[in-house]
């Protein structure tokens, strides 16, 4: 998902996902950085990952959202707004 904030834990390193759900954590000296991933529609979920002696690291997060009831009205809002333009 893009646009998923990054943060990483004890650091005022803050970045975005981008369209392709990737992002990159430049200049990383830590082994093991905590990482705690948000976005407004979704519950905020951390994860840690072992940086030590590799560059491209991959692994997949979900993120549950905050309230599938509202996630559905928002879609159907969306798609209403949408279709009178």
């Amino acid at each position: 998902m893009a646009e998923v904030k990054v943060q990483v834990f004890d650091a005022a390193i803050s970045i975005y996902t981008k369209a392709d759900r990737t992002f990159t954590l430049e200049n990383s000296k830590r082994k093991k950085v905590s990482l705690l991933l948000s976005h407004p529609d979704y519950v905020p979920q951390s994860i840690e990952i072992d940086t030590s002696g590799k560059t491209g690291h991959v692994f997949v997060v979900s993120l549950a959202p905050k309230s599938p009831i509202l996630m559905t009205v928002k879609e159907e809002i969306t798609v209403s707004e949408f279709g009178k333009e």
